[in-house]
């Protein structure tokens, strides 16, 4: 238990700039041939673990300090409960832990779906693009277009 707790506390910033991060600058747009229901069940499978990841973020040390427990972390450490032993406040947050841990695992499975939907028979781009390895400007490249006429300059500059 202690090694689950040491990883989560040791990620828990990060993980909150994640999910701010996200619902600051919002879900990226629909590539040229990304749209409709997929579009929207992708979208709302990325919010749906991000809201999982933030109430487990909450309820693991709830559950902790529920218990009349600190939270030791690597053993160089601990985080002292702001509160005494409730049982059914653990009960409550464990409940929440598990269901939300369920979303996650789920919606990660669908996300790996869309994944190989997009790598293996849409060929869009989207993959590479959201690896960080590709952009529009190269889609248009591969479809038909090469690489130097893309970047070459108007026959009216040329001179």
């Amino acid at each position: 238990m202690r090694l689950h707790t040491s990883i989560a506390i040791s990620a828990y910033a990060l993980l909150w700039l994640r999910i701010v991060w996200r619902f600051v600058k919002g879900h990226p747009g629909p590539m040229p041939k990304q749209a409709g229901l997929f579009y929207e069940i992708g979208k709302y499978c990325h919010y749906a673990i991000l809201v999982a990841i933030c109430l487990m973020l909450i309820s693991g040390p709830m559950m902790v300090w529920s218990r009349g427990a600190e939270i030791h972390v690597w053993n160089w450490f601990t985080i002292p409960g702001p509160f005494g032993m409730s049982m059914s406040l653990f009960d409550a947050m464990h409940t929440i832990h598990v269901w939300c841990s369920r979303v996650i695992i789920i919606g990660t499975v669908l996300h790996l779906g869309g994944v190989y939907k997009h790598a293996a028979f849409n060929q869009d781009g989207n993959v590479r693009q959201n690896a960080g390895r590709g952009s529009h400007r190269d889609l248009r490249c591969r479809k038909g277009r090469s690489a130097l006429s893309a970047t070459s300059v108007a026959p009216e500059q040329a001179g």
